[in-house]
Formats: structure tokens, sequence, C-alpha cells
């Protein structure tokens, strides 16, 4: 719980990029240096990265979708580890759905995208966490990677 209150206090601080209106996707922003590392990014403890996603603003009764990389061939897998919130403000809409980039004939292990849909049911505040959990790991210990996003319901 401690870390979260760090990572939504440096959301708050570095004001990272905004979304509008009743629908909305957010893909992750990447550096391009080779290394697909995310803006933002911050590290917990020794095994969990932890990057600071966004600041979304929707609607009530709106829509957003997030996009994540994703590799299921690779056994890691990506799971809502919770939404903090103190009323239902935010809430998940279905399972995700996985769409596997295009793949050279013969090619196999291709990533694609695993797209996470929520609904903005009341107006108020909420922190989406991610986590890309290893094989077998189930939501059990730590996730590689966590994604928080700072939802705001207006």
């Amino acid at each position: 719980m401690k870390w979260i209150l760090i990572v939504t206090s440096v959301l708050l601080v570095t004001g990272c990029g905004t979304d509008n209106g009743d629908a909305s996707t957010y893909e992750e922003p990447v550096v391009d240096n080779g290394e697909n590392v995310p803006l933002d990014t911050a590290v917990v403890d020794d095994s969990t990265e932890v990057a600071i996603m966004s600041i979304i603003h929707i609607a009530a009764g709106g829509d957003f979708s997030i996009a994540l990389e994703s590799n299921p061939t690779t056994g890691y897998q990506w799971k809502c580890v919770g939404i903090e919130q103190e009323t239902t403000v935010v809430e998940q809409a279905g399972e995700p759905v996985y769409q596997q980039d295009e793949n050279p004939e013969g090619m196999m292990g291709v990533g694609g995208t695993e797209t996470w849909n929520f609904k903005a049911v009341l107006k108020g505040e909420a922190v989406i966490q991610l986590g890309y959990y290893p094989p077998g790991s189930g939501n059990e210990g730590n996730p590689a990677q966590i994604k928080l996003y700072h939802i705001f319901v207006e």
C-alpha cells in the first residue's frame, strides 16, 4: 500500500497525459531506444518494475480501454491486481481481449496486444493496477511489472 501512495504522488506531480471523451483507448507510451522501456518507470523493489502510465479523464457512464503489449506464448499474463476506489467509480467490463500481431509464415511465439475494457460508473477517482505475472505464479508473489492508471471520472 505504501508504494501505491508513493507512485500516486509521483503521478500527480508529473502530470502525465490526459484523455477526454466518452470512449477512449490508452496505449502505453514507450521510449524508442531499442529496449522498449515504458516512460515514467520506477523500481519499487529488486524484482518489480512499476510504470506510471497515465492520468485518464472520462465522463461518468463512458467506456475506456487500456491496451498492453503481451505475449501469452511466454507464459506471462496480465491480471487486474485491483481497482482502488472508495465507492464503485470504475469497473472492469468483461474479460480482456488478446489480438496477436501479424507473424511471418512459420514464425512462432509472436506477441500482440491485450485490451482491457472498463466502465466509468460514478464521478470520483480510482487507481487501476495491472500486473504482468510470470508463468505458474497466478496472483501469488510479485509480478514482473505493474502498470498504474489514475482515473478521474467527471
